[in-house]
């Protein structure tokens, strides 16, 4: 069975990105499309602190099995 610490990265990301989309769409049809490069640089932002935190998991983890001390 999947846990759900597994499955909450993966639904944070496709919720940025859906979020991302519809206001991309907002801006470019309201007549803002210059605004929608912020708001990629803000949804990719998010991507990336998502992805860090998922990553320093795994190694904190792969650390305790491997009896290595993680201090981060």
């Amino acid at each position: 069975m999947i846990q759900m610490n597994f499955i909450i990265p993966f639904a944070g990301i496709a919720a940025i990105g859906v979020v991302a989309h519809m206001i991309e769409r907002k801006l470019e049809f309201s007549g803002n499309a210059g605004n929608v490069i912020m708001v990629k640089i803000g949804a990719n932002l998010c991507y990336f602190l998502i992805a860090f935190a998922t990553w320093k998991d795994f190694f904190k983890m792969a650390g305790r099995y491997l009896g290595v001390h993680v201090s981060w």
